[in-house]
This record gives structure tokens, C-alpha cells and sequence, in this order.
């Protein structure tokens, strides 16, 4: 099937897309190791919880349900750490976006974090 057909969808492991994005941080934009750390850490902790409901859910079936759920789960944290959780995420959904050529917008696939302001009340 072709690129441009409107029916193509990528199917990808989320734990390719993190795998291939901690790549990214650490070689193409040469982040600090503390920064890659705790991208690496965050983004397993959204990793395995994701998979724990969602067990066979692929990167471009995740939501802004799933993700609000997940924001339910860690809100238990210090806010800080939520903050810095969600950046993890928002970082790792706009490289996603930026690598596949806009997927998400040109088939009319909403990123969860697409004009999504997230408030948090303290």
C-alpha cells in the first residue's frame, strides 16, 4: 500500500517509538545523560502501565482518554514529577509527529496533545 493512501496506518510497538526517540535525544540532539534518563524513565513508566490496560494497543492507537487516565494514575506524585512526566510525553509525541511527516494531522489523527492544555490544580 502506498504512503499516500488515505487507509495506510503505521502500526508501531510503543516500545519502538521510545526505543527510536531515546536514540534521537541521545545521539541526533545530544541531550544531557540526566535528561535521557529520565525521558527513559518516564516514558517505561507510561510504557508499562499503557500495556497493563491496553495490552495490545500499538503508539498510533494512543488517546487522550488513555492519556487522562494515565494522568489520573499519577496524580499521586508531587506535581513537579507529574509536570516532568507529562513533558516526557508531550516530547515524546511531537517527535513522533515530526518523524513520520505530520502523520497524525495529515490523516486526520488527533495527537493526544494536540491543542490539549492540561491544568493542574495543586
Amino acid at each position: 500500500m502506498m504512503k499516500s493512501d488515505m487507509s495506510y496506518c503505521r502500526k508501531t510497538a510503543v516500545e519502538q517509538v521510545i526505543s527510536d526517540f531515546l536514540f534521537h535525544c541521545q545521539y541526533e540532539k545530544n541531550l544531557n545523560e540526566k535528561t535521557i534518563y529520565a525521558y527513559r524513565s518516564d516514558l517505561y513508566m507510561f510504557n508499562r502501565y499503557i500495556h497493563e490496560l491496553y495490552p495490545s494497543v500499538v503508539f498510533e492507537q494512543v488517546s487522550k482518554d488513555m492519556l487522562k487516565t494515565y494522568l489520573q494514575h499519577i496524580s499521586t506524585y508531587k506535581p513537579k514529577t507529574v509536570k516532568r512526566k507529562l513533558a516526557s510525553l508531550k516530547a515524546l509525541f511531537n517527535y513522533y509527529d515530526f518523524e513520520h511527516d505530520d502523520f497524525l494531522s495529515k490523516h486526520s489523527i488527533n495527537s493526544p496533545f494536540h491543542s490539549k492544555n492540561v491544568i493542574l490544580l495543586l
